[in-house]
């Protein structure tokens, strides 16, 4: 679908199920040998630690009733001030008026699509709400919720849908491959066709914006003298992606050394 199609289908109630609903259902039919590892779904399923369970028992008093909606005063203040130091804030968020508190994101991202509605006040038709394809479910839900139109937008490059920090995100599970280190995660973007440029923007400057380290990923005077040094090769490359599909691309970064304090060293 283009980025201006209507998709009514996609906001039906089977599309607003939790995708991790729908795939433990998948997989019921299929009983592994051994104890499976779930890595679906981010909910706790190890021992509580031990300083937790003194903490709970001094307010068990406190469970007898529902929580205050708002949160608690130092929470909120809390979250106002992470948002400043996080965000480039034309002024700071007024904890008391435009904080809402969450039990998660699912609530979170519906309650936006029945405020954003009430936002626009009255118009000709049903407003609309423009929403990434593939999309979470409590998008579709939230905007269905809110008498809203769901528009999707397919996140492809041609539409300019492109991560503003790229990392590799290796751990154990993965460090021996699909992703092996971050010069093979850029490489991958470059065989999908983001320019060079982009790549690097996504890998240097932008993280750095994002941590507020404005002395990193720039050679500007009086920033820190580090920085890599690669060379672009041409060739036939195969590149592994974590589902299994394989790809080869035509391009591939390779370290060539580092610059550390101003100092050289060579290497691969």
């Amino acid at each position: 679908m283009t980025a201006s199609s209507r998709a009514p289908q996609g906001a039906s109630p089977e599309s607003e199920r939790s995708p991790f609903a729908r795939l433990t259902e998948l997989l019921a039919p299929y009983k592994p040998a051994k104890p499976l590892i779930t890595l679906s779904l981010g909910e706790p399923q190890h021992p509580v630690p031990d300083f937790v369970g003194p903490v709970l028992a001094r307010h068990v008093a406190d469970f007898g009733r529902y929580p205050v909606a708002r949160g608690i005063e130092p929470f909120r203040q809390a979250a106002a001030n992470w948002l400043s130091t996080r965000f480039d804030l034309p002024r700071r968020i007024d904890p008391e008026t435009e904080l809402l508190v969450l039990n998660g994101s699912r609530e979170g991202l519906f309650f936006a699509a029945i405020t954003a509605a009430r936002y626009v006040g009255e118009r000709k038709g049903r407003p609309a709400i423009m929403m990434p394809n593939p999309f979470y479910p409590a998008y579709g839900a939230g905007a269905r919720a809110a008498g809203c139109e769901p528009i999707f937008l397919p996140t492809t490059l041609a539409n300019g849908f492109l991560p503003d920090c790229i990392s590799s995100d290796v751990h154990a599970l993965c460090i021996y491959g699909p992703a092996f280190d971050l010069l093979t995660t850029l490489s991958k973007f470059l065989s999908l066709g983001v320019p060079l440029v982009d790549v690097v923007r996504a890998a240097t400057v932008n993280p750095a914006k994002a941590l507020k380290r404005p002395e990193l990923g720039t050679f500007k005077a009086g920033a820190a003298g580090d920085a890599s040094i690669l060379a672009l090769e041409e060739g036939a490359f195969d590149y592994v992606v974590s589902t299994g599909e394989r790809l080869v691309g035509g391009l591939r970064l390779a370290a060539r050394g580092v610059v550390m304090a101003g100092r050289r060293w060579e290497g691969s």
